[in-house]
């Protein structure tokens, strides 16, 4: 069963983070307000986190709470406060006997001994096995460099990691699909679109993941029509799924330039809850849609909130650090298009470097026509 996690506030008034099990985000919300009696409540996961986010598996050690610090702080630095809270806790009494020991002795004017030593490097296990948990994580580092690399756009070695990976707890699909963008980057689409063919029968994934990703792969050769097609079948299979319908707003508003299309999907995905995440890409969306409309400086309004609102959680996946470089992309072209062009160049080169690394030419050749050369520093 899916798994989300919610935030919201019990009938004290009191914030409480829960993990609920639902169907779908939309029945989440419902079983948060309805069976668990929680007002105000913001949604944290999305249909395709729920899926694979498992915060029961590490429920004794980590809390839903203490879990989404993993989204907020840096991964190694909430790994290691949240690993040492969960030992701490789970041996506090032989923890506060030490402390009463080392007190103790203070107290008696004691000097100090191997007993004090002892009880000082017991209590710091805990912490000196968070920190060597951090510092050799295993395939969880692993997989955040190829992600890294997949953001970047290093192609030969998303696939060179995917290879070291395979075989490990990083779900298989995950890594085909990985592997699939990769080689249609690279020139290789058949040989990608064989990868993940064995996963499009609706058994290792949702058949609506299957195609929304099978949509990326296209693009990642530049096939716009067949990423559409599949984009489209991905809506038909999951109308219901404001994923689904957010991905389609935005393949729409930024490949084909269809402001009309992209904010029908809009507004049928915002008459479903949307993760506090999704809120923000929405947000972005319809900037973008805006921009289209003719109407640029409510497009750099609502650009510049949905770049700032994405960047609380750039510690949550290499992935966001993309996302920000490309709205920051279609901020400038708002900027642009405003009569701004000095703020508008300042965003443009910001984000070039990424633009350039991804060989997105849509917009760099939109940049262009709007600042020149000058967008290259």
């Amino acid at each position: 069963m899916p798994e989300y996690l919610l935030t919201g506030r019990d009938a004290a008034g009191k914030s409480m983070t829960e993990r609920v099990e639902a169907g779908s985000a939309d029945d989440a919300v419902r079983i948060a307000r309805d069976a668990l009696g929680l007002s105000d409540v913001v949604l944290h996961t999305d249909d395709v986190g729920a899926l694979y986010q498992r915060q029961k598996d590490v429920a004794e050690l980590i809390s839903p709470r203490d879990f989404l610090r993993f989204r907020d702080l840096p991964a190694p630095i909430a790994g290691f406060l949240i690993v040492s809270k969960g030992v701490y806790l789970r041996f506090w009494r032989m923890t506060l006997l030490l402390l009463a020991l080392i007190v103790a002795r203070r107290w008696m004017g004691l000097p100090w001994s191997f007993l004090d030593w002892l009880a000082v490097a017991f209590l710091l296990q805990p912490a000196f096995f968070a920190a060597v948990a951090q510092l050799f994580q295993g395939q969880a580092g692993r997989y955040n460099q190829l992600v890294e690399a997949a953001a970047w756009g290093r192609w030969e070695e998303v696939v060179e990691r995917c290879d070291a990976l395979e075989g490990s707890s990083v779900p298989p699909e995950e890594l085909a699909f990985q592997r699939a963008q990769a080689l249609a980057r690279l020139g290789r689409l058949e040989e990608g679109l064989a990868v993940v063919e064995p996963f499009g029968d609706g058994q290792a994934m949702p058949e609506w993941i299957y195609l929304t990703r099978l949509s990326d792969v296209y693009s990642g050769a530049r096939r716009f029509d067949d990423a559409r097609d599949a984009m489209e079948r991905a809506v038909e299979l999951a109308p219901e799924n404001p994923t689904v319908l957010l991905d389609a707003a935005m393949f729409e508003v930024r490949r084909r330039g269809d402001a009309g299309r992209a904010r029908e999907l809009l507004e049928e995905a915002r008459a479903h809850a949307l993760s506090d995440l999704l809120a923000v890409f929405a947000r972005g969306i319809e900037g973008m849609i805006v921009r289209e409309e003719g109407r640029p400086r409510e497009a750099v309004e609502m650009l510049e909130d949905a770049h700032r609102r994405l960047s609380a959680f750039r510690h949550a996946s290499p992935l966001v650090g993309m996302a920000l470089d490309l709205l920051e992309a279609e901020w400038a072209v708002a900027l642009a298009a405003a009569g701004e062009p000095d703020a508008a160049l300042r965003h443009a080169r910001a984000a070039y470097p990424r633009l350039r690394a991804l060989d997105a030419r849509d917009l760099i050749d939109r940049l262009r026509s709007a600042l020149g050369p000058a967008i290259e520093g």
